[in-house]
């Protein structure tokens, strides 16, 4: 079947303009004139000398750099925000962002604004008070990759909500042939895999709908360890050998109403239990009166008068002791495929957070006891593990019980305390898996080819292709690592005039680049997600697609308007 000869977008009239002093902003800038080669206007304060900022101004065809200490109403009109099509917010002050739409909305109220919050429900409640404005968070699109870098080959834990439906990815032989979707990675060892193949059978990583959970393996068995350990520290260690003693001597009371009273064993247990709870008579013979029974009810008497003051020491001592000795890196948390979270900030929060809905355990590990993320992680909800300490020292990973972790997350915004806690928890454990979180992309691939590190990742590197799509008007849904790749999970509208019009969904569909996953036929109707191939593509429709950037460039410049003839259906 011939295939749509889709075409790299061309810039529309009207410029963009970015807004910020982050790394995410210079990459975003990047993005914007390489994949989609349109014009922008980069505003931001006067770079300063040293280690700490790190953007990357870019000096390249395309980009115009406005310096500016404080953007005001001159300076937005300076970058031509009256002709402006989309303006990028991505400071990270939520207030300061919000304050800045405000003016721009003011001077351009058809401007589409691109607003970065750390605040999701903030930025979700203003977004619906603006028109044309999405709200987004780079540690929220870049924690999913995060959390599935954690975990090896034979289990991969990204979703992604799609038009009402979980989707995940996860390798071909751990899900039923009916739940996949199509192909992603034919090689998920491989830092530079082949994405998209045709045929889903030649993929160790597909994408499936998720229908009732993850089934993660093992995760039942963890769960169940961890309830064990909670119920163990409840109890001290000579509580616990003294709940033992008694518990034998219940079960001896028992044999001997067996023994004795020639009862069965069920109502032996029965009259045992009676006898604990004060429940029955000294004078009934049921059992019979001989010295042995009456030896046996004393026992079992005094047993049950015992276990009431047991259980209150219990319940005090766990009370006294979690409050005197909460968890530090003198006391070591015995958990088993765990895993680490090094640096409780913003994206730190939001990866305990997934890593709770997946039912995954976790021990934090923070310096500092006012970190954002510690009230989250402490909360009733959760009652994850903090170990207030420094994460780059050996202690400190011990208590968090390293040795025995599935995987070692270091995410806090300080890239050489991310190297050091990786590497020492790999001078621990040699197999480890360690994931750093790194800005300066040159870097994470030397320390991935130099240290052996297993994954280097940068929040801008994630985040900025769905920052560049959403400032386009194309809604980019979700992303999925592949590698050091990204692929993208967008929305694509049919609109009329455009060069889809007319094609089938089998033709769209370009190994390597796009592949469909579900179509929308009109607005409020429900999404196919087994969509025929030979449906003819008309305005109105809309496709949900799983892309790499360069493939999703090309099928979103597909999709605008233009007013040369469609083709007709091809056969």
């Amino acid at each position: 079947m011939p295939q749509l000869p889709l075409r790299r977008s061309s810039p529309r009239p009207g410029h963009l303009i970015v807004c910020g002093e982050t790394a995410l902003a210079s990459r975003l800038v990047e993005e914007l004139v390489a994949r989609y080669e349109e014009n922008v206007v980069f505003i931001t304060p006067p770079r300063r000398r040293g280690a700490g900022d790190r953007r990357r101004v870019p000096q390249v065809k395309g980009v115009t750099v406005v310096e500016a200490t404080e953007i005001d109403d001159e300076v937005l009109r300076n970058a031509n925000i009256a002709t402006a099509r989309a303006l990028a917010i991505v400071n990270q002050d939520d207030v300061g962002n919000i304050h800045l739409a405000l003016r721009a909305r003011a001077l351009n109220p058809d401007v589409r604004l691109v607003v970065h919050f750390f605040n999701s429900q903030l930025g979700t409640r203003v977004s619906n008070l603006f028109r044309d404005c999405k709200s987004m968070s780079d540690s929220e699109v870049a924690a999913p990759s995060f959390v599935a870098a954690a975990f090896d080959d034979a289990m991969t834990l990204n979703h992604v909500r799609v038009a009402g439906r979980t989707v995940f990815a996860t390798p071909r032989s751990r899900v039923r042939r009916r739940r996949v979707i199509c192909g992603l990675v034919d090689d998920a060892t491989s830092d530079q895999p082949t994405v998209l193949p045709d045929d889903p059978a030649d993929a160790a990583v597909v994408l499936a709908v998720a229908d009732g959970g993850t089934n993660l393996p093992g995760a039942l068995r963890i769960r169940l360890a961890m309830a064990a350990y909670h119920l163990r520290s409840l109890f001290s260690g000579i509580l616990r050998f003294s709940l033992v003693i008694m518990l034998a001597l219940v079960i001896v009371g028992a044999v001997l109403f067996r023994v004795y009273g020639h009862t069965t064993i069920w109502d032996a247990f029965y009259q045992a239990l009676l006898d604990i709870a004060g429940a029955t008579n000294p004078e009934d013979d049921t059992l019979g009166n001989s010295v042995m029974i009456k030896i046996t009810k004393v026992l079992v008497t005094v047993v049950g008068i015992a276990i009431i003051p047991l259980f209150t020491a219990a319940v005090v001592d766990a009370v006294v002791g979690s409050r005197l000795h909460p968890y530090t890196a003198r006391r070591r948390v015995p958990y088993r495929g765990h895993v680490i979270v090094v640096g409780l900030g913003n994206v730190g929060t939001r990866v305990i957070r997934r890593l709770h809905d997946l039912g995954i355990p976790a021990v934090c590990v923070e310096t500092s006891e006012n970190a954002l993320g510690i009230p989250v992680a402490r909360s009733r909800r959760m009652r994850i593990p903090v170990i207030v300490g420094d994460a780059t020292r050996e202690e400190t990973l011990q208590a968090a019980s390293a040795g025995t972790c599935r995987a070692v997350l270091a995410v806090t915004s300080d890239d050489v305390t991310n190297l050091e806690a990786g590497l020492q928890a790999r001078e621990l454990r040699k197999d480890l898996r360690v994931v750093l979180r790194i800005g300066n992309d040159d870097l994470a691939r030397r320390v991935h080819q130099t240290f052996g590190v297993n994954v280097s990742r940068s929040v801008s590197y994630l985040a900025a292709p769905a920052f560049a799509a959403a400032m386009l008007e194309r809604e980019v849904v979700g992303t999925l690592p592949a590698g050091r790749r990204v692929l993208l999970i967008a929305r694509v509208p049919v609109r009329g005039g455009s060069m889809l019009v007319g094609y089938r969904l089998g033709d769209i569909s370009e190994s390597g680049q796009i592949r469909v996953i579900a179509l929308q036929p009109g607005e409020g109707q429900p999404v196919d997600w087994s969509p025929p191939s030979h449906h003819v593509l008309a305005p109105g429709n809309e496709l949900f697609v799983v892309a790499t950037r360069t493939g999703l460039s090309r099928v979103l410049g597909s999709s605008i308007g233009d007013t040369t003839p469609t083709p007709a259906a091809r056969d």
